[in-house]
């Protein structure tokens, strides 16, 4: 999967931007990701292990090189990329998040992780959306693969930092109340 820096040299010359020519060679990297039987050898932070990733379900062969192993999903998993050119998904077989994948793909800073995603998370957001004005009300939210399962009364910001702090609080309040074991990355997915 390693391209080299003469790919971007000559684009670049073609194209006169240089830019331009290693977002290229980063997509280029993207697309091999995602359509290969590998996935980066780097478990993301310490909270996650190989261990767990083979309890999802994952068989771990060869390394193929110094940034990815060869794998094996399990049936009806695959990646699926984002929109930025750095960044894919790991879906399951019901399409659901189960690990972001990050490679940089750049002749001249190659990296890749990726980290498990949990099935619930909570935070805040303006009622109306994040489009919307900065003094509008926000809730706290918990959310379930993304999609909001709970929310708290909205409030208007008065002190921006305590005002999200509580929000946020009453979330994760809920959260643990409902699903106690929310934070272990192999929780409630079946």
């Amino acid at each position: 999967m390693e391209r080299d820096g003469m790919e971007v040299f000559f684009e670049a010359m073609i194209t006169g931007d240089t830019d331009k020519a290693i977002r290229g060679q980063e997509k280029r990297g993207q697309d091999d990701l995602i359509h290969t039987d590998v996935l980066p050898r780097q478990m993301g932070h310490a909270a996650n292990s190989r261990k767990q990733f083979e309890d999802m379900g994952i068989v771990f062969g060869e390394n193929v090189d110094d940034l990815f192993v060869q794998v094996t999903l399990p049936e009806g998993w695959k990646k699926e990329p984002t929109d930025h050119n750095m960044w894919s998904k790991l879906l399951d077989d019901r399409g659901r998040e189960r690990a972001a994948i990050f490679y940089k793909a750049a002749f001249y800073d190659r990296s890749a992780h990726m980290t498990i995603t949990r099935r619930f998370s909570y935070g805040y957001q303006p009622v109306g959306g994040w489009d919307q004005a900065i003094d509008d009300p926000r809730e706290g939210v918990v959310t379930d693969c993304g999609e909001v399962i709970w929310r708290t009364d909205p409030i208007l910001l008065s002190g921006v930092d305590s005002s999200m702090s509580l929000l946020e609080s009453e979330a994760k309040k809920w959260l643990e109340e409902h699903y106690p074991d929310w934070e272990d990355p192999l929780a409630y997915w079946d």
